[in-house]
């Protein structure tokens, strides 16, 4: 569970993800993503089973109601284990995104990369969003130079969140692998938040 995930399995769009591999290159390192709080995993690994708005106001054109819920089947959870961690880490390895020195300095360092897409300054905003290729631009840079992780904010809920590049920390186990169950409270909180259905283990 907290190994990095195999080369092939790897779609290379996250947020801290290693450039080079989205264009078929031979990826430098693997980024695995951990989040400070349990609810905040679960966010981040079901939110595409949201509806988006396109699709919300589609279906309303069509049938005049809301479109079904979505539902995590079964298979989806017992294909999926939620583990604790540790991180050994050096402090001065770690780079913290929501520190605005922090984003003054890497502006600064950037300020080609930003201006080409139309970014006037590296605010919080430009951190959350898809452009894919300014995040990871910095985050191949920051590897270059020696970080090992970087801190920043779930663009779900605000909840602090941990990228991590390979090879330059240790991640250790912190208790058993947590199996999802059917009735997990935090499953049923983020299921309630996103009007998605729960399916049950059939007999």
């Amino acid at each position: 569970m907290l190994d990095y995930p195999p080369h092939e399995f790897l779609s290379w769009q996250g947020r801290f993800d290693d450039p080079r591999a989205s264009l078929d290159a031979v990826a430098r390192f693997r980024t695995i993503y951990l989040a400070r709080r349990r609810t905040t995993a679960l966010r981040e690994t079901l939110q595409d089973l949201r509806p988006d708005t396109r699709a919300i106001a589609d279906f309303k054109s069509l049938f005049g109601a809301q479109p079904p819920r979505s539902i995590i089947e079964a298979r989806w959870r017992s294909d999926r284990r939620i583990a604790k961690a540790r991180i050994d880490i050096d402090e001065a390895r770690v780079v913290d995104l929501e520190n605005l020195e922090v984003r003054r300095a890497l502006e600064e360092q950037h300020a080609s990369l930003l201006a080409y897409h139309g970014m006037r300054h590296l605010d919080i905003s430009h951190l959350r969003s898809r452009q894919r290729v300014v995040t990871q631009t910095i985050a191949l840079e920051l590897y270059a130079t020696g970080k090992g992780a970087v801190l920043y904010r779930s663009t779900l809920d605000d909840e602090l969140c941990v990228a991590l590049f390979e090879g330059r920390a240790r991640i250790r186990p912190y208790g058993p692998e947590q199996v999802i169950e059917d009735d997990d409270e935090d499953l049923h909180t983020v299921a309630a938040e996103w009007k998605l259905h729960i399916a049950p283990v059939r007999a």
